[in-house]
């Protein structure tokens, strides 16, 4: 799911002289210059976001965490603060007021709770929580991918989450996916309009004229059906969708009739089901998304089509975007690398009940891996 600036409540919360003496006296530890203003304004950050945590009743443990750890400090680029309630370390980041990303290290992309981004104020007379987001995987996070403070409130009202558990809650169950209540995916319905969304055309005239002649286009192109007849296609394009998804013996014309059939009749029990992502946070701020969806075959199996589309301003993918399947034993079962010119690029595999797999997405040395049961 996105989210706009109005989503988003912007919280300032007053630093005062003590604040400053101690991001000072912490500052006073190194001796290099670019380091001192490091830790200097990490160290507002955290206080920030723990005042901000105390006038919410939410305890917080400044001596627990590792930007209060000298050693830590000296080692590392670390602004967390430890969070009792859950057993675990929200990192909070600081940025200038003209910023628009902001800075996330690598050695600070595991073992969080999620990332704070806090904007310090040209005097540090106060530090503003612009957003939340709960995981990244890119250097130099946009912030316009900034999630509202309530996710954050979510994540800490879950309790304590073990790696373990957050391990099997990554896993996306599809054989259960009618409806998409996964977290963190949407119906294409609710994705923004995008070439890579095929056959979302609306519902005027025009669209049902594209509609059927898209049908009759796809069983012109299957060889051993017959032909269909113009008044069935006009008396019920649905019916000869659902008629050529269980029919045909080539999956391609099946996965396009039962996607086109999920854009104007989704409910319907031939139609794919079909969840999109923004994954744009994890692939260095491009507007990308990955596309999964599902057909259940005559046979028992299941047809998975896998995809990646630009969104937004971005009509193309960025050149040279990998998009790779592995199994659940780690080998690779298809790679599929975006040219100068593709709007998107797919694969469509046949899986069975209870097959795992991974697909991951990766542009240069950003990537997302998203993992899936049938």
């Amino acid at each position: 799911m996105s989210y706009t600036s109005e989503d988003i409540q912007l919280i300032s919360i007053p630093l005062t002289r003590k604040d400053r003496n101690t991001a000072e006296t912490f500052a006073s530890e190194h001796s290099d210059e670019s380091k001192r203003e490091q830790v200097y304004r990490n160290t507002l950050a955290v206080l920030a976001a723990q005042r901000y945590f105390n006038m919410l009743g939410i305890p917080s443990k400044l001596e627990s965490s590792d930007s209060w750890n000298a050693a830590k400090r000296q080692s590392q680029d670390v602004a967390d603060l430890f969070v009792p309630e859950i057993q675990d370390r929200v990192e909070c980041r600081p940025i200038r007021p003209k910023d628009d990303q902001c800075y996330i290290p690598r050695q600070v992309w595991q073992n969080r709770a999620g990332y704070l981004v806090v904007e310090l104020n040209d005097r540090d007379l106060e530090g503003i929580i612009r957003g939340y987001v709960p995981e990244v995987s890119v250097e130099r996070l946009p912030l316009s991918y900034l999630q509202p403070l309530d996710v954050l409130f979510e994540r800490i009202a879950a309790g304590p989450i073990t790696r373990r558990s957050r391990t099997a809650s990554a896993v996306t169950i599809l054989s259960t996916w009618r409806g998409i209540a996964s977290l963190g995916w949407s119906t294409p319905r609710d994705m923004p309009p995008s070439t890579g969304l095929k056959w979302l055309a609306g519902s005027d005239r025009s669209a049902n004229e594209a509609v059927q002649k898209a049908v009759l286009n796809l069983y012109q192109s299957d060889s051993n059906l017959a032909a269909l007849p113009s008044q069935q296609l006009e008396r019920s394009p649905i019916d000869a969708l659902s008629n050529l998804v269980h029919e045909t013996q080539d999956d391609w014309i099946r996965w396009q009739a039962a996607e086109l059939l999920q854009s104007i009749a989704p409910e319907h029990s031939a139609a794919a089901i079909i969840g999109a992502k923004d994954i744009g946070l994890y692939l260095a701020g491009q507007t990308i998304a990955l596309l999964v969806g599902t057909i259940a075959k005559p046979n028992g199996k299941t047809l998975v089509m896998a995809r990646v589309y630009p969104m937004g301003d971005l009509v193309v993918l960025p050149s040279g975007l990998k998009l790779t399947g592995f199994t659940s034993e780690g080998d690779t079962f298809f790679e599929v690398i975006s040219r100068k010119r593709d709007d998107y690029i797919q694969f469509l595999f046949t899986a069975d009940l209870g097959d795992e797999f991974r697909i991951k997405i990766s542009l240069d040395t950003a990537s997302v891996t998203e993992s899936f049961l049938i």
